[in-house]
């Protein structure tokens, strides 16, 4: 409800005219009405006058319900966002108001792209593995090569499947022991690649074997649960030559995160504006053995 709705109501409700009122507020009854029409609007003083007269809240008389929540207002903001840059900058100016009420170094960047901070330890000497807050586990790095920033939350499988896949988690790592099949990926994670490919189009684009490129391909396809996060795919598509496999790809954040991580380790922290806490990087949260 508006103010001049709202307005109307108490005016009606109070069983008064609009000279009636006006009389009382010091004003004539045709700015009455152009107030209840929207037509003008009255001044503060106006306001808190009008709010007296009828015994009501400011919020009440402006048309205003309860107040919203912060989970709502951030609902409300994000879904007014015209596109989806605006929504990444909007979320990177919530997560900058959270975390420089906890810390400083952040609060002098309007915008992601320039958010490289180099946060103060909260707690002084307090180890990461001792915080209980789950933005304790937060590491910044840049370089111009890599922009990186990673949140590492309490494992809730309090990290168990470090040891139980092993055998999956070397079947993963064994692909980029092959520097041919590192070629094969950074051919199909190029902004230039098309997204719908055969393996011969992957073949000549990286400059290997068709049987290379079809090894990685059907790999990455068989190691469980890859294929769907990675958002790869493959289907039959009937050509002139007869049946053809037809791979989609669509490219994987994840798995540029996993090489931007191994490059920060192959070049070491040194010199780079690199934020890994004191360097107490631990498992922390398993019960029982310490693995």
């Amino acid at each position: 409800m508006t103010f001049s709705e709202k307005l109307t109501e108490l005016r009606k409700n109070a069983g008064e005219t609009q000279d009636a009122l006006g009389e009382v507020l010091g004003v004539s009854g045709k700015t009455i009405s152009k107030w209840e029409s929207a037509a003008t609007e009255p001044d503060l003083a106006a306001l808190c006058a009008i709010a007296d007269h009828y015994g009501v809240s400011m919020d009440t008389l402006l048309g205003r319900g309860a107040p919203m929540t912060v989970p709502e207002l951030m609902k409300k903001e994000m879904r007014e966002q015209p596109d989806g840059a605006a929504i990444c900058q909007k979320a990177f100016e919530y997560s900058r108001e959270i975390i420089c009420a906890m810390w400083s170094g952040m609060d002098q960047y309007d915008h992601m792209q320039d958010a490289v901070p180099a946060f103060d330890k909260p707690f002084g000497d307090t180890f990461r593995s001792n915080m209980e807050h789950p933005l304790a586990a937060m590491l910044t790095y840049y370089t111009p090569d890599v922009r990186m920033s990673m949140q590492v939350f309490r494992n809730p499988a309090q990290f168990a499947w470090l040891r139980d896949n092993r055998e999956a988690l070397a079947d993963f790592f064994g692909i980029f022991a092959d520097p041919e099949a590192l070629t094969v990926l950074y051919t199909l994670n190029r902004a230039d690649f098309s997204e719908d490919f055969t393996s011969v189009y992957l073949a000549e684009k990286a400059g290997v074997t068709v049987e290379k490129a079809e090894a990685l391909l059907e790999k990455l396809q068989h190691i469980e649960g890859i294929a769907q996060p990675m958002h790869l795919s493959r289907s039959m598509v009937e050509t002139l030559e007869g049946e053809r496999v037809v791979y989609n790809y669509s490219g994987s954040g994840a798995l540029m995160g996993l090489f931007c991580i191994a490059q920060v380790l192959l070049t070491g922290w040194a010199g780079n504006n690199c934020m890994s806490w004191n360097d107490v990087c631990k498992l922390i949260g398993e019960k029982g053995e310490n693995v």
